[in-house]
């Protein structure tokens, strides 16, 4: 299993033989971005990253809910 991490951006991709698995931290939270077919290190994850709206975090898909793993 391989994990690419983007420092910059706040983005983890884990990725195995046959998956990718995406996590983003958007405020300090750790948000769940895409869990599925294999996608390439790198490529466009326009359309994925979880949006929030309104400076709310309710509706945000968080891995650990209630959480902040960073200041």
């Amino acid at each position: 299993m391989a994990i690419w991490v983007q420092e910059d951006k706040g983005i983890f991709h884990l990725q195995s033989k046959g998956m990718s698995y995406i996590i983003e931290l958007v405020n300090g939270y750790p948000a769940h971005v895409y869990w599925g077919e294999k996608l390439r290190h790198g490529s466009n994850l326009e359309g994925l990253h979880p949006l929030v709206t309104g400076g709310s975090l309710d509706r945000l898909p968080q891995e650990y809910p209630h959480r902040r793993i960073c200041e």
